[in-house]
């Protein structure tokens, strides 16, 4: 499967489903102009994924992800 797959549950909202091996560590950041990064959880993947619920991004003109392992 895909590292990062978008979900779109609620208008205004975007899910992210992060997967990867199980018990693994994985932060997943945000940005608007792909070079100033935010970071915005950082998780382990219970069972291989994690979801992540950004509420934030209807107020702005673009918003791009990226998850990466955490060691």
């Amino acid at each position: 499967s895909q590292p990062v797959q978008m979900l779109r549950p609620l208008p205004g909202t975007t899910v992210m489903q992060l997967t990867g091996p199980p018990d693994m560590a994985f932060a997943l950041a945000g940005s608007t102009n792909l070079t100033n990064w935010t970071p915005l959880r950082t998780n382990i993947t219970t069972g291989g994924y994690f979801d992540y619920l950004d509420a934030g991004p209807v107020a702005l003109p673009r918003r791009f992800y990226r998850g990466r392992w955490v060691p």
